[in-house]
This record gives structure tokens, sequence and C-alpha cells, in this order.
């Protein structure tokens, strides 16, 4: 699915989390690009000056202060740069938290990010584990290509575990 695919959104993000250096972005999102091609969106994966191109496009847009917000619009439109200001969908929430947890364990030198269940759910603003939060939680999980563990490097289904269970997310 789309939104389970790595966007420059999601790169901004995490540069902007990490503050990195210049170099370090360009090596991030290079190795990426070569390793996990298949995770980009679709209109990434042929053109990694594009998908540079756009992570640009994306500060310029977040850096400008209010009053330069449509100017800045009107030159890219001039510049045919196709960035949207469109607000998130809640459906995409979870896809984007574990897009983020996927990029800090690829590059920022951890090997798990651990947290509680009912904390995750805090987040994003459910205070029950209906069905469909489930299956929003399991399907972005699997996607990403994280692996859900409790202590002792136990994998767990997610679904089944008590709200109050620390949760380490990993890699393969």
């Amino acid at each position: 699915m789309a939104k389970y695919k790595f966007t420059p959104l999601d790169f901004y993000n995490y540069i902007l989390l990490y503050d990195l250096r210049f170099s370090e972005q360009n090596r991030i999102i290079e190795d990426f690009f070569q390793v996990h091609n298949s995770e980009l969106a679709s209109a990434y994966r042929k053109d990694l000056s594009l998908l540079r191109k756009e992570i640009n496009n994306i500060k310029i847009c977040n850096t400008a202060m209010d009053g330069e917000l449509n100017e800045v619009a009107v030159i890219l439109n001039e510049l045919k740069v196709k960035y949207k200001f469109a607000p998130q969908k809640d459906d995409y929430l979870f896809a984007d938290y574990f897009k983020m947890v996927k990029l800090q364990l690829l590059y920022s030198g951890i090997t798990y990010k651990k947290v509680k269940l009912r904390t995750l759910l805090t987040k994003f603003g459910y205070k029950k584990r209906t069905e469909q939060v489930r299956k929003d939680l399991v399907n972005a999980i699997k996607a990403i290509g994280l692996h859900p563990y409790l202590s002792k490097r136990a994998e767990c289904e997610i679904t089944k575990i008590p709200l109050d269970s620390i949760i380490s997310f990993r890699l393969q």
C-alpha cells in the first residue's frame, strides 16, 4: 500500500528530528535509495535527484514564515514543483510513526525502539483497542518490516498482549 512507502516528507521529518548535517543527510538518502529502493514511493524509485529535490522543497516550505508561505507556493508553482500543503490523514498516523522508527533503527545507531502499548495508542488519541485500531497497527508494523518483541527478545502478537506491556520494535 502506498501509505507504507517512504516519501520525501518522511526523510525530512527524520532529518529535522536528528538535526543532521548535509553530508549525513545525503549519505542516508543515497543509502536508502540504493538498499531499500522498493520501500520508496514509486515516483522516487528511479530518480535519486528527484527525491533530493522534493526533500529540499519541503525544507523550503516548512522554514518559510507564515507571511511568506503564499509567496513560496507561487514560486514553486512557477517552477512547476508539485508540493501540496495538505493536512495529514488519520489513517496514516501509524504508518508515519513506524516509518520514523524504521529510519531510526537503520541510521541512528539504535537497535530497538521501546514503547508501552498504552502510550503508543494514547499518542494517537485512542482510548481502546478496537478491531480497526488493531488491524491498522498490525498492518503498519508488518508493511514497514518491523517486529514487535516483549522482554528477552520473545516475539509477540501485538493484538494479544496487555495494554501495559512494553514492546521493543526491531528490524529482522
